[in-house]
């Protein structure tokens, strides 16, 4: 992987991470 293809993957996985965190908090939030 070139440098900013590599980053741009992390960058994807972050945001991914974060997105199903926020999903979870809500689904706790809701469902507890």
């Amino acid at each position: 992987m070139h440098g900013k293809d590599k980053n741009t993957y992390v960058n994807n996985q972050i945001q991914t991470m974060q997105f199903v965190n926020k999903i979870t908090q809500l689904h706790n939030f809701f469902y507890f």
